[in-house]
Formats: structure tokens, sequence, C-alpha cells
């Protein structure tokens, strides 16, 4: 299966990623993510595990695959996996779908937070994450490539929708701010948070 270009992200549809899927992301896999890149066990593995991770594709009006993304979600920090659209359909807005369709799940799974990865040399998906609303948090050195490229971590906060009719309730001042934990990396069944099969130790990526 080929991939088609859509004119615009408009004629875009999101839907849960199936395991069928896989027939169309895995030729196109290696060319997306060059040294992460996941193996097709490493997909099913994540697939399988519906309780924490959440993937979607985006497909065209023609039902042609044009990119996937996952996430993982912990208590109230969600965390962004991976999001990859085929190179034929890049810089149509699809990229940006996916990224607003994963921070949807997140809220209505009620995280306060979405954080993620970013390869350092990749100013274009930093800027779209910005104008979503991620902040820079920090770097990991040697996150990518085998310690050959850093890591941008960064955050989105999200802000949960009030119940209509149920007024907010006043916070009381507090003396002390407890520290910002960060989002565990021990999952239930060898799961971790940056995204890992069962058999391989797979990063989280953005292309």
């Amino acid at each position: 299966m080929t991939s088609a270009t859509p004119p615009d992200a408009s004629g875009v549809r999101v839907r849960p990623m199936r395991v069928a899927d896989l027939d169309a992301v895995m030729p196109f896999e290696q060319q997306m993510f060059g040294p992460e890149a996941w193996s097709r066990q490493g997909y099913l593995d994540e697939l399988a595990d519906t309780e924490l991770r959440y993937y979607i594709v985006a497909e065209a009006a023609d039902h042609h695959l044009l990119g996937t993304a996952g996430l993982l979600t912990i208590g109230e920090t969600a965390q962004i996996l991976t999001i990859g659209v085929l190179p034929a359909a890049r810089r149509n807005g699809v990229g940006r779908l996916l990224l607003r369709a994963l921070i949807a799940e997140a809220r209505r799974r009620r995280a306060t937070e979405v954080l993620l990865e970013v390869r350092e040399d990749n100013h274009a998906a930093q800027r779209l994450y910005a104008a979503e609303g991620f902040t820079v948090l920090g770097k990991r050195r040697g996150y990518y490539e085998q310690g050959r490229v850093d890591a941008i971590t960064m955050r989105h906060p999200i802000q949960r929708h009030p119940i209509q009719g149920q007024q907010p309730q006043r916070q009381q001042p507090q003396r002390q701010q407890p520290q910002r934990q960060q989002p565990q990396r021990q999952q239930p069944q060898g799961h971790q948070v940056q995204r890992q099969s069962q058999s391989q130790n797979q990063e989280s990526r953005q292309p």
C-alpha cells in the first residue's frame, strides 16, 4: 500500500490504530525513524497494552495511511511515545492533527501534563510543539542514535474543563509547594515510559 498526499489536513481522519495498519506502516518505518525504527513485534507489544497506551493513525479520505502516533498515560502524566508522518504526507498539517488528538486523549484520561522528547536537531518539530503550547524543560544528552544526538524535553500543561454548572473550588494558599515529580519509568509487565518493546530497548521518537 502506498501513501497519498492530501492537499491539507481537512480531509484527514484520525482513528485508533489496528494491527492491520502495520502492513502500511512497516515499509516506511526505517525511512521515518532511521536508527530509532521499531520492529513489527515492537508495535504488536505496544498495541496489546490498551490500558496504559493509546495508538492512533491518520488516514486520507481514500483510506491511505498518512501517519501514526502513540501515547502512554500513568496517573496524571501522559508521555508522547511517537509521532510519525509518512514522507509523502509531510508539511500538510498531519503531524499537528495527530499531536492534538494525543493531547485530547491525555485530557480524557485525566492527565494534567503531557511530556515528550524531541531530537535537538529537529527544529521543525520543536516549532510545532511550541506552537501547540509545549515549553522546554531541559535536555537529555546522548538520548538518540546511541549517544550521538541529544534530546530536548518538553511539557504541555492540561487544564481540566470544569463540569457544567459546577463552581470551581477556591484553593487555600500553600506555605510549601511540593516538588514536581518526574513520570514513573517502571511500568507493569516490563513496559517502559520511553516506548520499548519487551525484546528491544526502543526510545520515544519524533522524526
